[in-house]
């Protein structure tokens, strides 16, 4: 049995987070390769694992996270030994290089010996902030978590509705979005179509619409979930409607859903101020993870640098 096998296998037993599940990666890794580093015991027990992202950049491998897959997880066994987090780095970094590997760079909430197993072999650890609500209040109570600004753009818009959407329809929509707005989509239809239907058909996730009176769709987003936490993905605005308050409703109706489902709600916050401030503006509190990365062929560190800051 492959690690990928084993690791499809542990999911099915462990209730791991979503972004964590095989079958995200399976669905997000679309047309690419995807593997796992598996530790076992003597007994053939998994002790300690981690998923991770095959592709290539400029010609050389590269280990990088799935398009929309804001966090990556390590999952280890509740005996797992002390220094598990020093053993999983090595044994990963070890297929890396075996792989010729140039440049990884995963994301995610790391617990402190596993930074500190990274940053010993050599790894960049750098902080970055999503937002999230711990506690989801009732609809009734929840416009007191929201700025002025917030309740303001609620209050024009009392006359909408949520519709649920099909994965080809969202998809339309937010190409069409970006595409007024002169930006470019930036996942394509064959990914929508593998992990939106996906979590859809596993009822771990909606694609959820906010409609006019005239049934037009002014914004939209895919809300995904876990057995603890709400994930607010791909949210899109008609840049017409952009003052209807159409996005701030919609998002007020998937926190809603969250507290249904008594669930925390995670923004996947952004480093982009203007975003990170409209995520505050809900009441989310930021929440900090961190990024590795590290260099394993000095030419793709030269080319990545510089494509950073043009």
């Amino acid at each position: 049995m492959s690690n990928r096998e084993k690791y499809t296998r542990l999911c099915e037993q462990e209730e791991l987070p979503l972004h964590a599940q095989a079958w995200w990666w399976e669905m997000a890794s679309t047309g690419k390769e995807w593997d796992a580093i598996l530790l076992e015991d003597a007994k053939g027990n998994i002790t300690a694992a981690m998923p991770f992202h095959l592709v290539r950049r400029l010609g050389i491998p590269a280990v990088l996270m799935p398009v929309h897959t804001q966090y990556h997880y390590v999952y280890t066994a509740p005996d797992a030994p002390p220094d598990i987090y020093t053993h999983l780095v090595q044994t990963f970094e070890e297929t890396c290089r075996k792989r010729h590997i140039g440049w990884i760079q995963l994301q995610g909430f790391y617990p402190a010996p596993l930074l500190d197993a990274f940053h010993a072999s050599g790894f960049d650890v750098t902080e970055r902030v999503t937002y999230r609500i711990d506690a989801v209040p009732s609809r009734q109570e929840m416009e007191a978590l929201f700025s002025e600004n917030k309740r303001r753009q609620l209050r024009k818009a009392v006359n909408l509705h949520v519709e649920d959407m099909t994965v080809e329809a969202f998809y339309r929509f937010h190409h069409a979005c970006m595409e007024a707005q002169g930006k470019r989509i930036d996942y394509s239809a064959s990914w929508a179509r593998s992990v939106l239907h996906e979590a859809v058909a596993r009822r771990q996730g909606r694609l959820i619409a906010a409609q006019n009176a005239n049934g037009r769709t002014l914004a939209a987003m895919f809300l995904a979930w876990d057995n603890k936490q709400c994930y607010y993905l791909l949210p899109s605005y008609d840049p017409m409607f952009k003052k209807s308050g159409a996005m701030a409703w919609l998002t007020a109706q998937a926190l809603e859903e969250a507290h249904r489902k008594g669930l925390q709600f995670d923004f996947e916050g952004s480093m982009i101020p203007s975003i990170a401030s409209s995520y505050k503006q809900f009441g989310g509190r930021p929440i900090t993870y961190h990024r590795m990365e590290k260099f394993l062929n000095p030419f793709i560190r030269v080319a990545v640098r510089l494509r950073q800051r043009l």
